[in-house]
Order: C-alpha cells, then sequence, then structure tokens
C-alpha cells in the first residue's frame, strides 16, 4: 500500500484508460517498426505519466509515482503490436472492451462521489476536482474507441456500408477528434455518423458530455476546499 493505505494494484486500475489510450494514438502516429514503436511509445506514455504526478498538486509519494511510471511504460510497450498488427480488428475490439468496462468502473466511482458531494454542507476538495477531469478523459478514450470500433462491428454482424464519412487513414487520431467535437457539441460536419448504430452512438454522447458538463459545474460552483 502507499501512504494514504491505497493499494498499489489500484494505480493500475486508475491509470489503465488513460495510459492505454495514450499510447495507442502514439502508436498509430508513429511510422517506425513495432519493436521500435513499442519502446518510444512506452517512453512518451510513462514520461507523461511521471510529468502529470510530479508537477500535480498534492504531496509526492514517489513509491506511488515509481509504479505508475513502471505501469504506464508496461501498457506503453502492451499497445503497438494491437494497433499495428490486428488487421481483423479482434485484437481491437477486446482493448476496446477492456477500456470500456474499466471506465464503467471509474464513472460508478465518480457518482458514488458526485452523491456524496452534492449532499448539503459538503464541499469539493483538489482529489475531487482531479477525479472529475479523469473522469472526463477516461469517457473521451471510452467513445473515441467506440466511434474507432463501430465500422468492424457492423461488418461483423453482416451490414453493409459505412458507420462514418470522412475518417481519414489515422481513424483513431482522426475519431479522437471528432469525439471531442461531439461532446463540446460544436458538430463542424466534416465526420457525418452515417449508420442508425453510429448515430445512435453518437447521440449518447452528446448525451452524456451534457450531464457530465452539468454535475461538473454544480461541483465546483459550490467552492473547492483545500484537503
Amino acid at each position: 500500500m502507499d501512504r494514504r493505505g491505497i493499494p498499489l494494484w489500484h494505480v493500475t486500475q486508475t491509470h489503465a484508460v488513460l495510459c492505454a489510450f495514450l499510447a495507442a494514438l502514439v502508436a498509430e502516429a508513429l511510422s517506425d517498426p513495432v519493436v521500435v514503436a513499442q519502446l518510444k511509445t512506452a517512453g512518451i506514455v510513462a514520461a507523461v505519466t511521471a510529468a502529470v504526478h510530479l508537477f500535480g498538486r498534492g504531496k509526492r509519494d514517489w513509491r506511488r509515482i515509481a509504479a505508475a511510471v513502471g505501469v504506464a511504460f508496461a501498457i506503453g510497450a502492451s499497445i503497438p503490436p494491437i494497433v499495428r498488427a490486428d488487421q481483423r480488428y479482434g485484437l481491437m475490439l477486446a482493448f476496446t472492451f477492456g477500456v470500456m468496462v474499466l471506465t464503467a468502473l471509474h464513472v460508478r466511482a465518480f457518482f458514488r462521489r458526485v452523491v456524496r458531494l452534492l449532499a448539503p454542507g459538503n464541499y469539493a476538495t483538489w482529489r475531487d476536482v482531479q477525479a472529475v477531469v479523469h473522469v472526463w478523459l477516461s469517457l473521451i478514450a471510452a467513445f473515441t474507441l467506440l466511434n474507432r470500433t463501430a465500422q468492424p462491428l457492423r461488418e461483423a454482424f453482416g451490414h453493409a456500408g459505412d458507420s462514418f464519412r470522412g475518417a481519414g487513414a489515422n481513424q483513431l487520431i482522426d475519431f479522437f477528434y471528432f469525439t471531442i467535437v461531439v461532446m463540446t457539441t460544436l458538430g463542424f460536419g466534416d465526420i457525418v455518423p452515417e449508420a442508425r448504430g453510429a448515430r445512435m452512438l453518437v447521440a449518447a454522447e452528446c448525451l452524456t458530455s451534457y450531464v457530465m458538463f452539468a454535475l461538473s459545474i454544480g461541483i465546483m460552483t459550490r467552492g473547492v476546499r483545500s484537503e
């Protein structure tokens, strides 16, 4: 356990989604061979994780930071083969399912925290603010991967046609951009859902973003106190 009494396996659970998603973005952007991409991706993800912990608020727990960097490096090294080598999308679908399960656990924990924070006389701490940001980023990662795998899922069920129109060759990066556009309700129209399932998915993203905006504003406008 670390000094706050949190089991170190919790570090893996809390870092897995964002580290894996960052690794997938980096791996798709790199043009190196898989082994080289693994080393570069692992280094970048570990460096970003270390920077977030070192420059964040609160006391530094070096044991926790070391565990987080180690987890980030391992995840970063494991993702490029999934992104690069799986032409049948099987590994990507499994990867997306895993991210969705972990994100659902994060959202459940977040709503338990929200119930406590919205009770009379309770105020958010900076740790609560970090939890809000973490859930937001996890939802962006999960929806990006869902958008990315909409087409192979459509093909797996024997449906013809495209789920989305306008996505380029770097689909994960394109859908990362698209998810942010959708969840901020900008709607530029350069990437468009065409299939019925894709439209329902985009509608769910919009509704989720509205609920999250409302909860985030409701929590933070009450004030943030020091721990």
